[in-house]
């Protein structure tokens, strides 16, 4: 079931074009006080990109994650960035999939 949220992927010395990382994100278990989501991330440039971040919005607290790691958080505010992982060094290589799983308390916002 996917969720309602807006991303920004940013770069180390630049924001990446919006077309082209594709970002996408679900529930992928729920229960009554919580539920477990993942966020994929798809990068459709012709260049890999090196020292990405995530940044988003949630109406939800995270408690856990893996293949990232929260780098800072503000209230409903969250950065993630890589770690070493499935899918390498955290790098996204051209037309590399990566998948952020995690476990949050609250509802997620559903996508309309």
């Amino acid at each position: 079931m996917p969720f309602a949220i807006a991303f920004a992927l940013s770069l180390a010395s630049a924001t990446a074009p919006a077309q082209a990382v594709l970002i996408a994100h679900s529930v992928t278990s729920q229960w009554s006080t919580g539920f477990q989501g993942r966020i994929t991330i798809l990068n459709q440039a012709p260049y890999t990109i090196h020292d990405w971040r995530l940044g988003f919005d949630a109406s939800y607290t995270i408690t856990s994650m893996w293949n990232a790691q929260i780098a800072a958080n503000a209230g409903a505010h969250y950065e993630v960035t890589a770690v070493q992982a499935s899918w390498e060094d955290g790098d996204l290589s051209p037309n590399e999939l990566a998948s952020i799983d995690f476990v949050a308390t609250g509802v997620p916002a559903i996508a309309p």
